[in-house]
């Protein structure tokens, strides 16, 4: 009787030892991100240590160009981003299963041309207008066109490099040059700088088009993970709406977000810098807007529903 005892506790601590041994890994959130401010609370929670407190591992990765963003999504590179509900929709017309959820705010700007002379959107009919087509910015543009009753000359240029350089080239250039376009920071305010108009924001209007989303199998595994990141990043930004910008700006420059150029010792900003509010739902209205958009240009084909990509992370 003695010896079966003991045997059996040698097979209780052995079941002990093998199940420690199989004890789940931490999962990585690798989130990708264009050069954008709306980074910048969630650059500020890992660089000051806040999700690893919290138990939590977080990688950010930078992207130059949206197409090299979404190809390491593709890939399996990263598993979450910053991105737009139609690159999203896109993602999931194309078999990358996705769900988004928490508006990032980014800021759209329709700049003129220094040398384009109206300065009302409601003037504009017959501009010609720089898009990059199958986009959240084409998107934007007929939605302008659509509420202004106005009709644009569209000029596809898919590189937002190209796109700024087109708005800036002067008279009589033998290169392609238009009179508006629609960007996102820092080419935007470049363009102001250099003497362009800000005619029409999407901020203005409270018409955010802009998501966190993720891999919707990385939500189902890691549910708490993903609920978690959300609840440092609220901390962070409460933290943030307590700071200076000269309190935090060398996070920006040091993730190549922005320039020295654009953030001045003084913590005045060419750059637009609005508040960092608490993180919200994105808004059912302006999802169902972008897919009836999509379904009319035959960029989807699938009824998406809203209850079905929105992943309650709050």
């Amino acid at each position: 009787m003695k010896k079966t005892v003991i045997f059996l506790m040698m097979i209780i601590v052995l079941i002990s030892i093998v199940g420690c041994g199989k004890k789940q890994k931490t999962p990585t959130i690798k989130i990708g991100f264009m050069p954008s401010l709306v980074a910048v609370p969630y650059v500020y929670a890992l660089e000051e240590g806040m999700y690893e407190e919290a138990g939590i591992k977080v990688e950010y990765v930078p992207f130059q160009k949206a197409s090299d963003r979404d190809a390491a999504l593709q890939a399996g590179e990263i598993n979450a981003v910053s991105s737009d509900l139609v690159m999203i929709l896109l993602n999931n017309e194309n078999n990358i299963d996705m769900q988004f959820t928490v508006i990032t705010e980014e800021v759209f700007r329709l700049i003129s041309s220094p040398y384009y002379e109206k300065t009302e959107v409601s003037q504009t009919n017959g501009a010609s207008v720089a898009i990059s087509e199958m986009s959240v910015v084409e998107y934007l543009i007929e939605r302008i066109e659509k509420s202004k009753s106005i009709d644009y000359n569209i000029v596809p240029i898919p590189a937002v490099p190209l796109r700024y350089a087109a708005l800036t080239r002067e008279p009589g250039s033998s290169e392609t040059r238009v009179d508006l376009a629609i960007m996102a920071e820092p080419y935007s305010t470049m363009a102001v700088y250099g003497g362009g108009k800000e005619i029409w924001t999407n901020h203005e209007e409270n018409h955010f088009v802009t998501v966190l989303g993720f891999k919707k199998d990385f939500i189902k595994k890691n549910p708490k993970v993903v609920k978690k990141f959300h609840e440092v990043t609220n901390d962070a930004i409460e933290i943030l709406q307590t700071k200076q910008l000269k309190d935090y700006k060398h996070y920006i420059i040091e993730k190549g977000i922005l320039t020295e150029e654009y953030l001045d010792e003084d913590g005045d900003k060419l750059v637009p810098m609005y508040p960092y509010n608490k993180l919200y739902k994105p808004s059912e209205e302006v999802f169902n807007s972008v897919k009836t958009w999509m379904k009319e240009k035959n960029y989807i084909k699938e009824e998406y529903k809203y209850q079905d990509l929105y992943y309650d992370a709050l």
